[in-house]
């Protein structure tokens, strides 16, 4: 939720900075779920247990879903209230039970008056030790500051990310839970803003789901309990009368087979005394990392402490273009295929069609059969889209958004959410988040009905040397092996880092 905040901030802001100044008022609502008592037959709802002991609320409590909808739906009555008062140029947002309003310098003192007078006449209680005044203030952790239309990450939730890589990185392959989930829930509050990042946060994800396994030798009588306690999916529904195989806990393998089912669990043999049985506990504190997620910890520690983590809250530029691309694969080829459509009337077109071997000699992301990635392909055309918009502009500009279309619903997904558990779509969607951060082109993928979307199926699935739909001196030739390179080159090849340069990368 505060990265769609974040967005509407943005969204909020002017594409260029005017003359008078703006100043920012954040209140806050003291003690605001206690406020909200619930009724006695609803008390139940909210119930929760603790060392065998359940306990209930009379009141909203905090982290409850229904806390935050039900002063969601209170704030926009408030938000709405404020437009009415505060009549001349303002903005106002919401977040839960956080208020932040931007007055102009010149209207400012008369305008936060009636809008704290609107609160006071409401009775809203306002924690006056949290409510700031001025053109930079903190928000919901971020930084903003209403002269330059900028937001930042403060210092302080630097330190405290910074704190929790050190803490994993010292641990090793082994960390901590607790300390693992809280720093992806900040790192991915951190790339909100910046979406370029996202792709880091796949290794620690996967690290989250990388259970510790213990080996025990088991017994007959033990084996048979198991086989009566345990679901279809290995996971046992009651205690099997040993302290590692507890309600919850997974079997992975027996004896040298991985199993995953309890057809495979009732088919294997037991030959001697004792049979080894592999167990993954989920509620131990721990969890593996392996070499990409201890890389990512490493990356991002870097990052925080060499960067400063400003971005401008400025508007981009909407082109105004239609803008579709699509792709085919069968078992050993693919095809990519697209257009754009500029308000002149002029259009950009591209047409890829390889096989197998010939994407295996410009890229290693993708692997036979090649239909198995139709989803990554989408995305790569996207990609070969958004180059093609790049090409026809101008090197000196600000930043633009361009709305991207396509008919596969995965890869629009994936590009909204910036990270992808699917290898292959994984690689692609660091290559299309890079090179927008690299063109300063914002790109929104929206999802076409595939019907909608004939004319870039047909140029993906066109022949080498069929007739083109479209004029065939518009066609581009995307340069899709310098798109998916991973690696940093000189051009032209001779060339060479300047000796300072080397000196500083050797660290001399």
């Amino acid at each position: 939720v505060r990265e769609l905040i974040a967005s509407e901030l943005q969204a909020c802001a002017p594409s260029c900075l005017g003359t008078e100044p703006w100043l920012a008022v954040a209140l806050d609502v003291r003690k605001a779920h206690r406020l909200m008592k619930i009724a006695r037959c609803d008390q139940a709802l909210l119930a929760f247990s603790f060392e065998g002991r359940f306990f209930t609320s009379k009141t909203l409590n905090f982290g409850a879903r229904a806390s935050a909808f039900w002063w969601a739906r209170l704030a926009g009555t408030l938000l709405r209230l404020s437009h009415k008062i505060v009549w001349v140029s303002h903005l106002l947002w919401g977040y839960v039970d956080d208020f932040l309003g931007g007055f102009r310098g010149s209207t400012a003192p008369i305008s936060a008056s009636l809008w704290v007078l609107l609160f006071l006449v409401l009775g809203v209680p306002l924690s006056w030790h949290k409510a700031t005044w001025g053109p930079v203030t903190v928000w919901i952790g971020w930084e903003i500051d209403l002269q330059s239309w900028a937001c930042e990450l403060p210092l302080a939730k630097v330190s405290k990310i910074v704190d929790q890589l050190e803490e994993l990185l010292s641990a090793g392959s082994k960390v901590k839970f607790k300390t693992l989930e809280s720093l992806v829930g900040r790192l991915l509050w951190v790339t909100g803003l910046w979406k370029v990042l996202r792709p880091l946060l796949s290794p620690l994800y996967r690290a989250l789901r990388a259970l510790p396994s213990s080996c025990v030798g088991v017994s007959p009588e033990l084996w048979n309990c198991i086989l009566r306690n345990v679901d279809p999916t290995c996971v046992l529904t009651k205690k099997a009368g040993h302290p590692s195989f507890h309600a919850g806990a997974r079997i992975t393998r027996v004896a040298n087979s991985y199993v995953t089912s309890k057809d495979e669990l009732l088919a294997m043999p037991f030959r001697k005394r004792r049979l080894w049985v592999e167990v993954r506990d989920p509620d131990h504190p721990l969890r593996l990392a392996d070499a990409d997620a201890i890389a990512s910890l490493h990356a991002w520690k870097a990052l925080l402490v060499s960067t400063p983590f400003v971005k401008s809250l400025r508007s981009p530029v909407d082109l105004q273009i239609v803008a579709e691309a699509d792709a085919c694969a069968t078992e050993s080829s693919m095809g990519l295929g697209g257009y754009v459509c500029w308000p002149s009337g002029r259009s950009h077109w591209f047409a890829v069609s390889l096989s197998s071997s010939e994407l295996q000699d410009i890229s290693d992301i993708f692997q036979v059969p090649l239909q198995s990635h139709i989803a990554a392909l989408e995305l790569l055309a996207q990609l070969l889209l958004l180059w093609c918009v790049h090409q026809a502009l101008p090197s000196c500009r600000g930043r633009l958004r361009v709305c991207l279309r396509c008919d596969n619903s995965a890869a629009e997904a994936a590009a909204s959410k910036g990270m992808s558990p699917v290898l292959a779509m994984s690689a692609v969607l660091q290559k299309f988040l890079a090179f927008q951060a690299w063109t300063g082109i914002d790109a929104e993928v929206e999802h076409i009905a595939g019907y909608r979307n004939a004319l870039a199926d047909e140029l993906s699935r066109m022949p080498k040397n069929a007739l083109p739909p479209l004029s065939q001196e518009d066609r581009v030739s995307p340069p899709l092996q310098w798109l998916l390179f991973s690696g940093v080159c000189l051009m032209p090849p001779e060339a060479r880092w300047p000796t300072h340069v080397q000196r500083l990368a050797s660290g001399k």
